[in-house]
């Protein structure tokens, strides 16, 4: 009875259906946890048992192998999500013939960069080749988690994630402390990547999909993904250009000083990240939900973001100090700065949730052109400018911009692009 009441005061007070965020997002948050330990583990052991170099090598070939992600139609786990929201038990198997098709553009990808890492005669070009055929179990089969979003399974969703990320860090974390090889290492992570995707896979089309009754076909599912992938390759590319432009600038040690500096605030991400997952499949059953109906939750997302940043930027000091040694010192200055940006995260994520569950696609390919362009103009002339200072604070400039230029969009008080010849409403 007090348990009703106190969700009946919270419902009426927000309105919002705060059982089923209790309820989903338990396990949500559980899973990223979880991961976030582990990731944890991962990296102190890479700091205290890798040399910088070493580091900065291995951060290097997972960038590279992210941009290349743009070769896997990436957007298509948003798709999928809205697609299986709406009923749709097909959407991932759908989804991954699709993807596994489109793959093979990342499989030549890594066929170029092996031969140049060849030619350059850097061991990386063994890994590399290795990855060529790896591509595309790698990204292919990499729906499931939103796939469950998308049917508000949200233990299968966590499940998945857990499996999805542990495997692969089980593998880092291992072979870290018996090799300390970072050739082996990457390998190892690509290869346990792909065979939790296709274990999952396999399990979701024998023991999930049977036990969906109803189905709603969705024609639009496969276009909708194709226009997302689109519009999305510009932010992917904006995601790992710091990393590459650093390593490009500095070198691979260096790389490593900023991937301590970044780990922490990824993590904050990575913990506010499942909210998209959340959010979505409610606001896709509202065709009709206007900006208004979010906008509160904007300003409390921005204020409760604001608040664990400014308490976290004080103790983040003797944090970095404590796990990663004296030898990564110098990232703190650059982490603490880099926290200041994820003070936009939350409120752009929820922003977005709303575009994408609305199927505001002039709206999404506004933002998805703008920002990164903006973002990478910035690291460019910052980043050449003052090096990795300069990238830190084109990161915060990038994120508040996002943040005002996903605002005005929203109350429609800037011109969005002209598009509609690319677009079917």
């Amino acid at each position: 009875m007090i348990r009703k009441k106190i969700v009946d005061f919270f419902n009426k007070k927000l309105q919002i259906d705060i059982e089923y965020y209790i309820k989903g997002g338990f396990w949500l948050v559980l899973a990223n946890v979880t991961i976030a330990l582990v990731n944890v583990v991962a990296l102190i052991l890479f700091a205290r048992l890798l040399s910088q170099d070493e580091f900065g090598k291995y951060k290097f070939f997972l960038s590279l192998i992210g941009v290349f992600s743009i070769l896997s139609a990436t957007g298509m786990d948003t798709a999928v999500l809205q697609s299986a929201s709406r009923h749709n038990k097909y959407a991932y198997i759908n989804s991954s013939k699709f993807r596994l098709k489109v793959s093979l553009l990342g499989s030549v990808a890594m066929l170029i960069a092996t031969a140049y890492f060849y030619k350059i005669s850097d061991p990386l070009w063994m890994v590399s080749a290795i990855g060529m055929f790896l591509f595309p179990f790698m990204f292919s089969f990499g729906g499931s988690i939103f796939f469950m979003y998308g049917l508000q399974k949200f233990t299968f969703a966590s499940i998945f994630k857990v499996l999805t990320n542990l495997l692969p860090l089980f593998f880092v974390i291992t072979l870290t402390i018996l090799t300390r090889n970072v050739y082996i290492i990457i390998i190892a992570y690509m290869l346990a990547i792909s065979l939790s995707h296709i274990s999952i896979y396999t399990y979701i089309i024998k023991k999930v999909i049977p036990k969906i009754k109803n189905n709603v076909a969705d024609k639009s599912m496969i276009s909708y993904g194709k226009h997302l992938s689109l519009v999305n390759a510009i932010t992917v590319v904006f995601n790992y250009f710091d990393k590459l432009l650093i390593t490009y600038l500095m070198g691979y040690s260096s790389l490593a000083i900023y991937a301590i500096a970044e780990s922490l605030p990824n993590q904050f991400k990575t913990q506010t990240k499942f909210i998209m997952g959340l959010v979505m499949p409610k606001m896709s059953k509202n065709s009709n939900l206007s900006f208004k109906h979010i906008q509160r939750y904007v300003l409390y997302a921005f204020l409760l973001s604001a608040a664990a940043i400014s308490i976290i930027y004080l103790v983040l000091p003797p944090i970095i100090t404590f796990l990663f040694g004296d030898k990564y010192i110098s990232s703190i200055p650059f982490a603490q700065k880099l926290f200041l940006a994820t003070i936009f995260w939350l409120p752009n994520t929820l922003l977005l949730s709303y575009f994408q569950s609305q199927k505001k696609m002039r709206e999404i390919y506004t933002y998805r052109i703008v920002t990164p362009i903006v973002g990478l103009t910035l690291y460019l002339v910052l980043g050449i400018k003052f090096q990795m200072l300069g990238i830190v604070y084109a990161m915060i400039l990038s994120q508040g911009f996002t943040f005002v230029f996903l605002i005005l969009i929203a109350s429609k008080k800037i011109e969005l692009l002209r598009m509609s010849s690319l677009i079917r409403r």
